[in-house]
């Protein structure tokens, strides 16, 4: 090793030791499970009702279209809300199965599958909204949301 990085790797081993940095971590470590990163509810509302703001706002809508658009988004919201508290009743019904000394494998597989359908069920819901709110905007609009969510398949953000 060089003498150069040594001062460099002592400090990033000081720190990833420290009290503070495995508390940063939680009990999970720095990888915690794909289930276990859900965030509250309530930030996750905020973050998406942020996000369809600024949808609103990139798309210009007019008075007529956003209230059209507001209207869309509550139903939605509401249609939403009881299949992802399904999905999270689902999930911790899974983990418990899965966490038991020996766990059923019916009851693990029925919950999977239930889960898979749910996810499909809220896929189309989601591809709904899409259809919906499509048909309130304009052509230009409608290049411009269609230009939006092809970005967001590659993975632009």
């Amino acid at each position: 090793m060089r003498t150069a990085h040594l001062p460099r790797t002592l400090l990033i081993v000081a720190l990833a030791a420290s009290p503070a940095a495995a508390a940063r971590l939680g009990p999970a470590g720095p990888n915690p499970g794909r289930f276990d990163r859900v965030a509250p509810r309530a930030e996750t509302a905020a973050r998406i009702e942020a996000r369809l703001d600024r949808l609103a706002r990139i798309l210009q809508l007019t008075p007529e279209q956003r209230q059209r658009f507001d209207a869309l988004r509550r139903a939605t919201r509401d249609e939403m809300r009881a299949r992802l508290d399904h999905a999270r009743t689902l999930r911790a019904e899974l983990r418990e199965s899965m966490d038991a000394p020996q766990p059923n494998p019916q009851r693990v597989g029925a919950t999977v599958i239930e889960l898979r359908e749910l996810r499909q069920d809220v896929g189309a819901a989601r591809q709904g909204f899409v259809e919906k709110l499509s048909s309130i905007l304009d052509q230009r609009q409608r290049e411009v949301f269609a230009a939006l969510r092809a970005g967001q398949r590659r993975g632009d953000r």
